[in-house]
């Protein structure tokens, strides 16, 4: 299967004689709204999970395949004003004598998907004060490998006073107009960032590589090349800090040829490390892109982390621009994300409390969020939590949207994510490979290697001039299974052969908690394949599952895989040709697993006792546990609450409270070894 991505494009923009070839790629805009498939309006699959929140009133205009149609109409009319590069007909630019995969890998196609068009209300005396929030996002992708090269949000929420039996009615009036103006200003501004440039590395050395040769270049890591990415008529094998060792596609490359590749990005941008974020988890009501998307524009503005956007209608477009291009080509192979991180975002309910002056009442609300870090083994190296609370005053009836509230909540909690991860620094180590009686070991007199999970081999390929250490190339994967002294039995699990010559070493990431224990570790599963808790109270929690596991992978001393992880990016595979090979997207099979433990109840003497731990088991035996015990006094009420605001107040007691107390459970948990 041939990679192509950008490297396609110059070749087939080259064909077109183009005098901007090497960076001015062709746009076609797909004449189609995408988002709503499975929404409140209807699901065109309903074992999908929901793609975009929609208020009911909106789904007569925006649902019909026609309607969704004409909308998509505006957009390609919109591209074709403020994209210079845009084109009416897919491939137009192409001579007529070009194959099927130069068509296909000739144009980016760019699309538009909503994913949110609601309504939030706060009433008035015989009227309603109405808010229509609506975002839009505009992604271009790469349709011959999946890869989406640049992505715009934009939003709007028009607001107004309306009758209370009428403001559905008229807010759906007004929809179109404002969705149209949403439209233009989304693709004027993202045809304002558009700015292709070309990136180039020049072949400075020559090796030797498993299927051959392999030609070493000076741009790496540091420039923004990734292993797997396409520069020239060739595909990185490998990127070094400075350097990256290239296959060529094609034929040789000679000493000193530049290699050059179309790119969007800042070298900034791409140089930080890839992240494609999987959403586990959501408040009812909202839609898992949407929220996605929040965190990874956070994720962005934070600085460390470059996000990975997945188009969820990838395999629409894809048959869209295949029918165009007359022909089925296969997806060609790009680089697979360095981590992955799963997302859980939970709201509490809101909280309303009299406060000391007469007539005005305390609005709460509240969000949490988690992020699980996870490597390319499938390995957690890190875990944070974001949380944000805001506190309105309301008096004489005058208050903010609680819809719109608890999405500012929302998104803040992401924002303090976002920049928590930005602590995060890579940790790459290595540790020696070699034969001993005719097994593969692994020396690792520190501990680092977990067992049962698959790690890269490297090798030493020579020196090259202007280069400080020797150059490193892939030449397979091995799994540990057992331990042998100060070292980890291996086996190889590479799709070639793996032969070892001397000097080979495994690579893996140290970041995170040190290890006790070598050992796997992941959360129970039912007999249905869901995650195991255990409620010993007679109070629920709202936000404790959503954080259990992350507490424990914050803390732990063992290698923590998480099992709903692979579920989670299923719906990704359809834009990755190697995601088989993606080691995340595996479930994991461990040797010991964890069930989370809580209990709320009323205490005798006031109060709530409460107990949060965890409980870990092997063969269906019980090999460990801790827990922590406290009596928590709930924040003082005044005189006056119902029973539903006192339970929503406890819910915030209880989400403060088992926070640290998860925390200092999971630092004492010890696996066994």
């Amino acid at each position: 299967m041939r990679r192509a991505a950008w490297a396609g494009l110059l070749a087939a923009s080259m064909l077109a004689g183009s005098a901007n070839a090497q960076t001015e790629p062709r746009i076609w805009a797909a004449p189609a709204l995408y988002g709503l498939e499975n929404s409140a309006c209807g699901a065109d699959d309903p074992a999908s999970q929901r793609t975009a929140e929609i208020a009911p009133a909106f789904c007569a205009y925006l649902y019909p395949s026609a309607q969704r149609q004409a909308i998509g109409k505006l957009f390609a009319a919109a591209v074709g004003r403020h994209f210079k590069q845009a084109e009416a007909a897919f491939g137009e630019h192409l001579p007529k004598d070009a194959t099927q995969a130069q068509r296909l890998r000739a144009t980016l196609v760019t699309s538009l998907r909503l994913t949110r068009a609601n309504i939030a209300v706060v009433p008035k005396p015989g009227a309603v004060d109405a808010y229509m929030p609506l975002t839009l996002t505009l992604d271009i992708t790469n349709v011959a490998s999946g890869e989406v090269v640049f992505t715009r949000t934009q939003s709007l929420v028009p607001q107004g006073g309306f009758a209370r039996d009428k403001f559905e009615a008229q807010l759906a009036e007004q929809m179109p107009g404002h969705l149209t103006a949403l439209i233009d200003k989304l693709v004027a501004e993202a045809a304002g960032e558009f700015r292709p440039y070309a990136q180039s590395a020049t072949v400075i050395g020559e090796v030797s590589v498993p299927r051959g040769r392999g030609y070493v270049v000076d741009k790496g890591r540091a420039a923004g090349l990734r292993q797997g990415d396409d520069i020239g008529d060739g595909h990185v094998l490998y990127a070094g800090a400075d350097y990256a060792v290239v296959e060529s596609d094609l034929g040789p490359l000679r000493q000193g040829q530049v290699l050059t590749r179309t790119a969007l990005a800042p070298v900034a941008m791409l140089a930080r490390p890839s992240l494609l974020v999987g959403v586990g988890a959501v408040p009812d009501g909202y839609a898992p892109d949407y929220v996605g998307q929040v965190f990874q524009d956070a994720l962005g503005a934070a600085g460390r982390f470059a996000p990975v956007p997945v188009n969820p209608a990838f395999t629409a477009l894809r048959k869209l621009a295949l029918s165009e291009a007359g022909a089925q080509v296969p997806l060609e192979t790009r680089s697979l994300p360095e981590y992955t991180a799963l997302l859980r975002v939970a709201l509490l309910p809101d909280v309303r409390i009299p406060s000391n002056v007469p007539g005005v009442t305390l609005a709460r609300y509240e969000a949490y969020a988690y992020a699980t870090l996870v490597d390319a083994s499938g390995r957690v190296v890190g875990a944070w939590q974001g949380h944000d609370m805001i506190e309105d005053q309301v008096s004489g009836g005058m208050e903010f949207a609680p819809a719109t509230r608890r999405d500012v909540a929302l998104r803040n909690a992401l924002g303090h994510l976002a920049r928590a991860m930005a602590d995060f620094r890579p940790a790459p180590v290595t540790a020696p490979v070699f034969m001993q009686k005719d097994r593969i070991t692994i020396a690792d007199p520190g501990g680092a290697v977990p067992l049962d999970l698959t790690l890269p081999v490297l090798r030493p390929a020579g020196q090259v001039r202007g280069l400080a250490g020797p150059v490193m190339v892939p030449v397979g994967e091995i799994t540990g299974k057992e331990v042998a002294g100060n070292a980890v039995l291996a086996v190889d699990a590479g799709v070639m052969p793996l032969a070892l010559h001397g000097g080979e070493v495994v690579a893996l990431e140290s970041a995170g908690t040190s290890a006790a224990t070598r050992a796997v570790i992941a959360q129970c599963q039912d007999e249905e394949g869901k995650a195991k808790f255990e409620d010993r109270g007679t109070i629920p929690t709202a936000v404790w599952p959503d954080a259990a596991a992350n507490l424990l992978a914050a803390r732990i001393k063992a290698p923590l895989r998480m099992g709903d992880l692979a579920g989670v990016l299923a719906r990704f595979g359809p834009s990755f040709a190697g995601w088989d090979h993606f080691r995340p997207a595996r479930a994991p099979v461990p040797q010991t697993c964890f069930v989370p433990i809580s209990a709320v109840s009323p205490h005798a003497g006031g109060g709530y006792d409460l107990i949060v731990g965890y409980t870990l088991h092997r063969d269906g035996a019980k090999v460990g546990s801790n827990g922590v015990r406290s009596v928590m006094a709930p924040t003082q009420l005044p005189s006056g609450m119902t029973q539903a605001e006192r339970d929503a107040a406890l819910q915030a007691d209880l989400a403060r409270t088992f926070q640290a107390m998860g925390l200092q459970a999971a630092t004492g948990l010890q696996p066994a070894s």
